[in-house]
């Protein structure tokens, strides 16, 4: 896990870290993932996702706008 986090980073700064976290989190998931901490986690992700979804939805039709007003 930890080489696939780092396979996309170009400073070796940010590879080290990667491959560092990539060999914690799955140990730290392990340890302290129960099944309320992760379907709260899980729902925290899919409210975040949505909110990113939102906000590029609004970026696309603000940029659409600026091309269409031009």
């Amino acid at each position: 896990m930890g080489l696939a986090l780092a396979m996309g980073r170009k400073t070796p700064t940010t590879r080290i870290a990667s491959m560092i976290a990539g060999m914690v989190l799955p140990q730290l998931l392990e340890r302290y993932a129960t099944g309320e901490r992760a379907a709260r986690v899980i729902t925290e992700v899919k409210r975040s996702w949505e909110r990113i979804r939102q906000r590029w939805r609004e970026r696309q039709a603000a940029r659409s706008e600026e091309s269409a007003g031009t």
